[in-house]
C-alpha cells in the first residue's frame, strides 16, 4: 500500500492510502475526464499518439497495467493539458500505478490482447460468465485444462504445461481471502461434452460439485431444454468503486481465436448484464447444480 501522490489529478485528498489498482483508476477517470473535455474519441487519441486501438480504454479503465510517462504525456499533448503541475501529478499516478503483474513470467505466452484480462480479473470484485463450450478457466482441474489447451490449435510445443501453470495460478487468486465473487452460468452442453476422457471429466465434474460449497461462488447451469438464446460467451467483470466517483466499474470480456473485445460503454454493458440475467433466470438455480452434476457423472458411469 502507498501514500496518495498526485493529489491534484483525482481531486483526493493527501495521504490518503491508495493501492496501484486506484493509482490506475484515479489516472484513468483524469485522462478520460481531459480526453472528453477536449472532444477527442478513443479510436481518434488511440491513433494519434501510435497506440492500439484498444489501449485508451484500457488505460482510462484502470486496468492497464503499465502506463508509461512517455503516453501520458503524448496524451496530455493532445487533450491540451498544458499546466505543468497537472502534468507532474498525472504522471506521478502513472508511476505509481504501474507494477508488473504477477503474470510476468509467463509474457512468453501471453498475447498482447489477453494482458488487459488479467489485470481486470485481478482487480474485479464480480466475474460474471456465461460459457457454451468449456468449464470456466477459474473452475478448471489440472486435468481437464490440459485437455483443452491440447486442444487449442494455436498451442506451440512445449507450451502447454506453461499455460497450465497460468491458470492454476489465476485459481489461486480467486480462492484467495479477498478473491472475486463469480457467478458462473454453464450451458449443461458444457458438463456432457467429452473434451477428455472419461475419468478427467469424472473429475472435472466432481471438483465443481466441491466448488458449490464455497460461499462467493454460484454455479448454475442451462438446461439443453431451454433451447435457442442470445447468448454467447462472455464475462462481465466488475471492479469495486474508487475515486473520484466512487462508482464501481463495468467491463464485458469476449474472447475470439485471436483476439479480444473490451466492452466498457455503459449502455453496450447493460445489454450484456441483461443477457446474463436472462440466462440466469433460464437456468435452474443454484442450489440445484450438485444434483444435476451429480446425475450427469451417474449417466457418464453408466456409459
Amino acid at each position: 500500500m502507498e501514500t496518495r501522490a498526485g493529489a491534484q489529478a483525482d481531486g483526493d485528498v493527501v495521504g490518503t492510502p491508495v493501492s496501484p489498482v486506484e493509482m490506475r483508476v484515479a489516472l484513468g477517470h483524469a485522462l478520460a475526464r481531459h480526453r472528453l473535455a477536449r472532444g477527442v474519441g478513443r479510436i481518434e487519441a488511440a491513433r494519434a499518439v501510435g497506440v492500439p486501438d484498444t489501449a485508451i480504454g484500457a488505460v482510462e479503465g484502470g486496468y492497464q497495467a503499465t502506463v508509461g510517462v512517455r503516453l501520458v504525456l503524448a496524451l496530455c499533448d493532445l487533450y491540451g493539458v498544458a499546466d505543468h503541475d497537472r502534468r507532474i501529478d498525472l504522471m506521478d499516478l502513472a508511476r505509481q500505478g504501474s507494477a508488473p503483474g504477477w503474470w510476468a513470467g509467463f509474457d512468453d505466452i501471453l498475447p498482447a490482447w489477453f494482458e488487459p484480462y488479467l489485470a481486470l480479473e485481478q482487480s474485479a470484485d464480480l466475474v460474471r460468465s456465461f460459457d457454451a463450450q468449456y468449464v470456466p478457466g477459474l473452475l478448471q482441474t489440472p486435468e481437464y485444462a490440459r485437455a483443452v489447451i491440447q486442444g487449442d490449435e494455436g498451442t506451440r510445443n512445449g507450451d502447454g504445461e506453461h499455460r497450465v501453470a497460468l491458470r492454476m495460478l489465476r485459481q489461486r487468486r480467486f480462492l484467495a481471502p479477498d478473491g472475486p465473487r463469480l457467478w458462473a452460468l454453464l450451458d449443461e452442453s458444457v458438463l456432457r461434452r467429452g473434451i477428455a476422457d472419461r475419468k478427467t471429466m469424472f473429475r472435472q465434474l466432481n471438483h465443481l460439485a466441491d466448488l458449490c460449497d464455497l460461499p462467493r461462488l454460484r454455479i448454475q447451469v442451462v438446461p439443453l431444454s431451454a433451447g435457442g438464446h442470445s447468448g454467447g460467451p462472455m464475462i462481465l467483470l466488475r471492479l469495486p468503486g474508487f475515486p473520484p466517483d466512487g462508482r464501481p466499474k463495468e467491463t464485458v470480456y469476449l474472447e475470439q481465436l485471436t483476439t479480444a473485445l473490451y466492452i466498457e460503454e455503459p449502455e453496450d454493458v447493460l445489454y450484456y448484464r441483461h443477457v446474463l440475467s436472462s440466462l440466469s433466470t433460464m437456468a435452474y438455480t443454484p442450489a440445484d447444480t450438485p444434483d444435476i452434476l451429480r446425475r450427469i457423472m451417474r449417466d457418464m458411469k453408466g456409459l
